[in-house]
């Protein structure tokens, strides 16, 4: 399996060459870091350009294998190797990269190997990624109006990891009270007898991740659908009870 994965993955590669080859127009570039399952780090590189009868093109250059380093240095290093190899060095309009300091970087090393770039006009910051990060805030400008949820964390302690960097307070709990819900079947069971009882259709908790845009949202609609039976299952489940929401962080929900 692994030797007919690389035979064609090689072979698609030298199919975008070749496809890019019939193309002399510019292209813009986007560029993330992304983390697999078991945790490891890579760069995908996205090309896109306009073709002779304006249509849009984007295609995936490259998934690159971060090996541990995220800095500006070494993203400007693979970034550089992934277009020198599809020989697209000379085709760069622009680079889009969210907003952390190594992608600023990441943009200024890129001269040291593509001198005739000008660093100054290429670069352009994800607006979503802005977005994102102002609705964040915007949440915890709310939540900070909410009373009597100053000591939630204290009784949420398995929930303290860094792949949700979430509000304290009504959003947090939501969270938490859809993360216990996906890690137990028991109390999923249970959650779903309340819904049968208050007639409402059962779905899977939603879960929101600090780095999928929009599943905050989804996370909240979700809770909002189950409002009543998540106040039951509160109500009935001891270690939960601390994380029913009030009516006004309902309210703010």
């Amino acid at each position: 399996m692994k030797s007919l994965t690389l035979k064609t993955f090689a072979a698609a590669q030298q199919t975008i060459k070749s496809f890019l080859k019939t193309f002399n127009s510019k292209s813009s570039f986007t560029i993330d870091g992304w983390s697999s399952f078991n945790m490891k780090g890579y760069y995908g590189i996205t090309a896109h350009f306009i073709d002779k009868n304006w249509k849009l093109h984007c295609i995936l250059l490259d998934f690159v294998p971060a090996h541990g380093q995220h800095t500006g240095n070494a993203i400007a290093k693979l970034f550089f190797e992934v277009l020198q190899f599809y020989d697209v060095t000379k085709c760069i309009q622009g680079i889009t990269t969210d907003n952390t300091n190594s992608n600023f970087t990441f943009i200024r090393e890129l001269q040291t190997h593509i001198s005739e770039i000008d660093t100054k006009n290429i670069h352009f910051v994800c607006f979503a990624h802005i977005l994102n990060l102002a609705a964040r805030d915007f949440m915890k400008i709310l939540d900070s109006e909410v009373e009597e949820t100053a000591n939630i964390l204290t009784d949420i302690s398995d929930d303290d990891d860094d792949d949700c960097q979430v509000p304290p307070s009504s959003v947090r709990k939501i969270h938490s009270l859809a993360k216990k819900l996906k890690n137990s079947e028991h109390l999923r069971e249970d959650f779903e007898k309340f819904c049968t009882t208050l007639n409402l259709k059962f779905t899977m908790p939603k879960l929101d991740v600090i780095t999928m845009w929009n599943s905050t949202l989804d996370m909240l609609r979700w809770s909002l659908n189950m409002r009543n039976a998540l106040n039951i299952l509160c109500d009935n489940v001891e270690n939960l009870k601390t994380l029913k929401p009030t009516d006004t962080e309902w309210s703010l929900i």
